[in-house]
């Protein structure tokens, strides 16, 4: 039986123990720009207050308590050297993570033009 002490050279149904492995990594960027910043590019984008208040609808989450909450490892990056150190540290770490880049909450259609119609 397989339950027996048994070596490899004499059966292939001899159980090999699996590797241990220590899950996947799971990363989530979050490109926070507070809510609402893609409706700049809507034909009917006003600067008037209205606009804003209507359309863009701004949120003040807090994602590191967030995260912390879930206990999932957060990390804030508002460089690139900052984003690919915390990229890599999370790769190197079992489940899910979270990297949080803030960015303004408006600009966007001057910042990506045409590249998001």
């Amino acid at each position: 039986p397989l339950s027996q002490k048994c070596d490899k050279r004499d059966s292939p149904l001899c159980p090999t123990p699996a590797p241990v492995s220590q899950g996947p990594s799971i990363v989530i960027v979050l490109l926070n720009n507070h809510g609402g910043a893609i409706f700049e590019l809507l034909p009917q984008y006003s600067e008037e207050a209205y606009f804003k208040r209507l359309f863009t609808t701004p949120q003040t989450l807090d994602f590191a308590a967030i995260a912390q909450g879930f206990g999932v490892p957060y990390h804030a990056a508002t460089t690139c050297g900052q984003f690919r150190a915390a990229y890599e540290e999370c790769t190197q770490t079992t489940g899910i993570s979270l990297i949080e880049i803030d960015l303004p909450d408006s600009g966007l259609s001057e910042r990506y033009g045409n590249n998001l119609t």
